[in-house]
């Protein structure tokens, strides 16, 4: 997370409730990433992101569009036994 100016404004990102951030992510500047939205690994975000949404990528573009949070997301099927309950942003690279 981090700012992008040296000017006395607000300067670095607001992640909302919920947000799931991917290791090795870049998230600059005064942006907001609503509730719920899942960064992918690696992703460089530099833009605003929906509430619910998914972004990877480089730059940062957003994969599956979110809106209101239903009170239990999908998930996608598991890979290998035991995984049922791991959701992992990086899916959608």
């Amino acid at each position: 997370l981090g700012g992008v100016s040296l000017a006395k404004v607000k300067r670095h990102p607001t992640l909302g409730n919920g947000v799931t951030v991917g290791a090795g992510a870049r998230i600059l500047g005064p942006i907001v990433i609503g509730d719920g939205a899942r960064v992918g690994a690696n992703s460089v975000v530099v833009r605003d992101v929906p509430p619910g949404s998914v972004v990877v990528g480089v730059p940062g573009v957003v994969r599956e569009k979110g809106g209101s949070l239903p009170a239990e997301q999908p998930r996608p099927p598991a890979t290998r036994p035991g995984d049922e309950d791991v959701v992992d942003p990086a899916i959608w690279i």
